[in-house]
């Protein structure tokens, strides 16, 4: 749609700048919630730091084995455009076991003070990659398409389901959703909880209204929709009643 911001001689890729924007706000936003119940950061900032760089690695890794290499683009290229979530997660998670291995921090415990963060950097990176055109829908007729002009990993001139906007408005319902839920002392984990079902489900369907090819199909479900599938069981299961000692064994 707009893949550029153009300042002078300056070209800014707006699908960057909305991720760095996402990035940036969900951490104000975990430092100033941090800051607001007079606790100590040492420790979330280490979860932190280590979440965001694995997550990064983790997004780069799974973007460049699923993204079938274009004739004559070299992998310098490849490797400094395109990010896949899924992968930020699966990095994430490695960083945060990193992070209590080493810290001994537990990351669950500063689950629900921190995760409304997760999906508000969402919604920004999937404003952006309705910017670039990248994670695009299905042909569908106007008016409930739309078609892009400049975009970079879209057809251009063909009207297409906007299915990034349709995930960023939902990202920002579930931040809220988990902003309001977290306010008061909860079960530990219980946020991880309601995230893990409420995103894992609503990508497995939007899935099924992607229309770009790039993006890997096992037995007729996209990568991310198998990926899916363990992160809501994984939901599930903290979600379901348990006893104390089971919730020791995921802190």
């Amino acid at each position: 749609m707009l893949p550029f911001l153009t300042i002078g001689p300056i070209r800014i890729p707006l699908y960057g700048l909305c991720i760095a924007l996402g990035i940036a706000l969900g951490l104000v936003f975990c430092f100033r919630r941090l800051k607001a119940r007079g606790e100590g950061g040492r420790a979330f900032a280490t979860l932190l730091l280590y979440a965001a760089l694995f997550g990064v690695l983790g997004a780069k890794l799974l973007y460049v084995l699923l993204s079938p290499p274009a004739p004559g683009v070299p992998l310098a290229e490849r490797i400094f455009s395109g990010f896949v979530f899924y992968g930020g997660i699966l990095g994430a998670c490695l960083g945060l076991f990193l992070a209590k291995r080493d810290s001994g921090a537990s990351p669950l415990a500063y689950a629900n003070l921190g995760l409304p963060a997760l999906p508000l950097a969402q919604a920004f990176g999937r404003i952006g990659c309705f910017f670039a055109g990248c994670c695009h829908g299905f042909y569908v007729r106007e008016p409930f398409g739309i078609a892009f002009r400049e975009a970079i990993g879209a057809p251009n001139g063909v009207p297409l389901f906007p299915v990034q906007l349709i995930e960023a408005a939902f990202d920002l319902g579930l931040f809220l959703t988990l902003w309001l839920f977290s306010k008061k002392p909860r079960k530990l984990g219980s946020a991880l909880a309601i995230y893990l079902i409420a995103y894992p489900s609503l990508r497995f369907a939007l899935e099924f209204l992607r229309g770009d090819a790039a993006r890997g199909l096992v037995f007729g479900l996209s990568i991310s929709q198998w990926i899916s599938i363990p992160l809501l069981c994984w939901g599930l299961l903290l979600a379901a009643p348990r006893k104390r000692r089971d919730a020791r064994l995921l802190a």
